[in-house]
C-alpha cells in the first residue's frame, strides 16, 4: 500500500513542478534595469579638417542595454549625439562600434535572470530554461564544447539579425555617417537583397558596415582567429576578415580580429588601420610596413557577460566606467609619416 501511495505522491509533485515551471516560462520579463547614459571620455588626435575622421566608440555595454532593441539603440544614440554636439560627426566620418555589441541581442525580452547572469554560458542556460521548446528545436549535432550557448544563439538568430540591422542602419542614417557596426554571432550569416540573414551552418562572428543612407554594404567581415573560449561555440573562417573602406584621404583598413596579410591587401596603402577584437585576445602585431599607420584597437567591455574567462567563473577584472570615444582626424594622421 505504501509503494503506490509514494508513486502517486511523486507523480503529483512532478505535475505541480512541471505546471509551475511552464507558468514561469510563459510569464513576461519583469523589472527594469537602469541604463548608464553618462557621457564618454573623449580623446582626439590631429587637427580638424574636411578630410573626415575616424571615431571609435569604446563603450561598456550593460545588461540593461539588452532588455529591448530600443534600449541598445538609445545607448548608442546617446554616444553619437555627444559626438555630434562636439562637432565630431560629418558625412565623411567613419564610426566604429564596440566588438560584440550585437551578440548580446539574444537577451532581448528575456527574464531578469538572463540579464543578471555572470557569464555568457550562464545567460544562455537561463535563456534555454525560459524557452524550452524553441531551445530543444535548436539543438544540433555540432561537436563544439559549449552546445548550450550554440543552441541559444541559433534559436535567437533571426530576431538578433533583424534588430542588429534595424539599430545600426537607423543610427547610420540618422547621423549621416558610415558605421562599422559592432560584431554579432550568427549561424553562417550572409547578405541577400540588402538584408543580413542567418543560415543553417556553424556560428560565426561577423561585422557589418552601413552607409550614411542606412544601407548594409558588403562585405561582411568574418572573424578567423579565435581564442580558446571562443572556439567552444564559434567556427573560425578562412574568408577575408578585413576590408579597405574608402575615405576622402584614402582607404582605411577595417579588420575583425588581427588583419591577415594574405587577405587584407597592401597595409602601406591604408591611411589608418582599425581592429575590432575581444579584450582577452592577444595584441595585434605592429604594421609590417614602415609607412603604415599604427593600429587602432577597439576592445572595450562590450558585453555584460564574461566571454573570455572560465565558463564557470566570472572575470575578476573590474569593469570600467562608461568608456571613451577616440577620434582621429584623417588629414593630420595621414601626414604624420
Amino acid at each position: 500500500m505504501r509503494l503506490p501511495f509514494l508513486f502517486a505522491t511523486l507523480a503529483i509533485a512532478a505535475c505541480i513542478w512541471a505546471a509551475t515551471f511552464l507558468r514561469w516560462t510563459d510569464q513576461p520579463s519583469t523589472g527594469l534595469l537602469l541604463s548608464d547614459l553618462r557621457p564618454l571620455a573623449v580623446i582626439s588626435h590631429g587637427t580638424p579638417s574636411d578630410a573626415g575622421n575616424l571615431l571609435t566608440l569604446e563603450m561598456a555595454l550593460h545588461a540593461a542595454d539588452y532588455q529591448t532593441e530600443e534600449r541598445l539603440q538609445r545607448k548608442l544614440r546617446a554616444a553619437l549625439q555627444q559626438a555630434q554636439n562636439l562637432g565630431l560627426l560629418s558625412e565623411r566620418t567613419v564610426v566604429i562600434a564596440p566588438p560584440n555589441a550585437g551578440t548580446g541581442l539574444f537577451a532581448m525580452g528575456e527574464k531578469l535572470e538572463v540579464q543578471q547572469a555572470r557569464t555568457l554560458r550562464d545567460a544562455a542556460q537561463w535563456t534555454a530554461l525560459s524557452n524550452p521548446f524553441s531551445y530543444a528545436n535548436s539543438l544540433t549535432t555540432d561537436s563544439r564544447d559549449d552546445w548550450r550557448t550554440q543552441a541559444v544563439l541559433r534559436m535567437k538568430a533571426r530576431a538578433m539579425s533583424d534588430a542588429y540591422q534595424q539599430i545600426f542602419g537607423d543610427l547610420a542614417q540618422e547621423f549621416g555617417v558610415t558605421l562599422v557596426a559592432g560584431s554579432i554571432v550568427l549561424p553562417s550569416p550572409h547578405i541577400e537583397a540588402g538584408k543580413l540573414l542567418p543560415g543553417n551552418g556553424a556560428l560565426e562572428e561577423v561585422t557589418a558596415i552601413f552607409t550614411a543612407q542606412g544601407e548594409l554594404t558588403p562585405p561582411l567581415l568574418r572573424k578567423g582567429s579565435l581564442n580558446r573560449y571562443e572556439r567552444r561555440y564559434l567556427r573560425p573562417v578562412r574568408e577575408a576578415n578585413a576590408t579597405h573602406l574608402p575615405t576622402a584621404t584614402g582607404p582605411v583598413l577595417i579588420a575583425l580580429g588581427c588583419p591577415d596579410p594574405s587577405t587584407s591587401g597592401e597595409p602601406h596603402a591604408a591611411v589608418a588601420q582599425v581592429v575590432l577584437t575581444s579584450r582577452q585576445a592577444p595584441s595585434c602585431p605592429p604594421p609590417a610596413h614602415a609607412h603604415a599607420r599604427p593600429l587602432l584597437t577597439v576592445s572595450a567591455w562590450s558585453l555584460p557577460w564574461n566571454l573570455g574567462g572560465s565558463p564557470h567563473r566570472p572575470d575578476r577584472e573590474p569593469r570600467p566606467g562608461p568608456g571613451q570615444m577616440v577620434n582621429i582626424w584623417l588629414e593630420a594622421a595621414a601626414g604624420d609619416h
